[in-house]
């Protein structure tokens, strides 16, 4: 593992968890609220990505009080990679969460 990325989700900020090419072998989203909360990632920087706006990669929901832990194996982001999380569906939601923890382990 070449590194990791942990951070509390509390807005619907894009979080860049790698900025140059990597392969992301498993993404844990912990969704402490008490509603189900949509999760975008993007083979992008956070720079180039608008919440809303940016269409996603690809797109999670994690139920409430649960948490989605994903093995991506060794899934190549060529750009970065990066993940926006939201109250609605990302594709046109913009109100972020009030606690998400995540968790992102790459090389």
């Amino acid at each position: 593992m070449r590194g990791r990325d942990d951070f509390n989700v509390t807005s619907n900020a894009v979080r860049q968890a790698v900025g140059v090419r990597c392969h992301v072998k498993s993404f844990i989203i912990h969704n402490d609220d008490a509603a189900a909360r949509f999760v975008a990632v993007y083979n992008a920087l956070a720079a180039n990505v608008t919440v809303g706006t940016t269409v996603p990669d690809m797109l999670y929901q994690v139920a409430a009080n649960d948490v989605l832990p994903l093995d991506l194996g060794d899934a190549e982001y060529s750009l970065g990679f990066s993940y926006g999380i939201t109250t609605t569906d990302p594709a046109g939601g913009t109100t972020g969460p009030t606690s998400c923890w995540v968790h992102v382990s790459y090389l």
